[in-house]
């Protein structure tokens, strides 16, 4: 069975919007304490270009939803169920990637 988990890799016509959502310190200063990846020449995932993908996804499925014209159709509904499946994908990866700072790996659950 093939992983459809994104590559990291930057889709064509990519915003890059990520700093425009950052509230803190850069990614690089904030993670490099708890010893996350947060360059390629440190090998596997890295946590800014998760994060720049994952805030990519969001962007591209908000495109999406302000195209919607009344009603929708099939075709319309199934492009928004992949791109919420993807932007899912980028977030998991990214909690996945922060959960490696904890204490027990986990990335908790929400209080809500």
């Amino acid at each position: 069975m093939k992983d459809s988990r994104p590559t990291g890799r930057r889709a064509p016509g990519s915003t890059g919007l990520a700093g425009q959502y950052r509230t803190g310190p850069p990614v690089t200063a904030a993670w490099t304490r708890y010893g996350l990846p947060v360059s390629e020449e440190q090998g596997g995932p890295v946590l800014g270009v998760t994060e720049a993908e994952w805030l990519n996804a969001r962007e591209e499925t908000m495109r999406h939803l302000r195209s919607a014209a009344t009603p929708v159709d099939q075709a319309w509904v199934q492009r928004l169920a992949d791109l919420l499946a993807t932007e899912r994908s980028w977030q998991d990866q990214y909690t996945d990637l922060v959960a490696l700072g904890s204490r027990d790996r986990r990335f908790p659950p929400s209080t809500r």
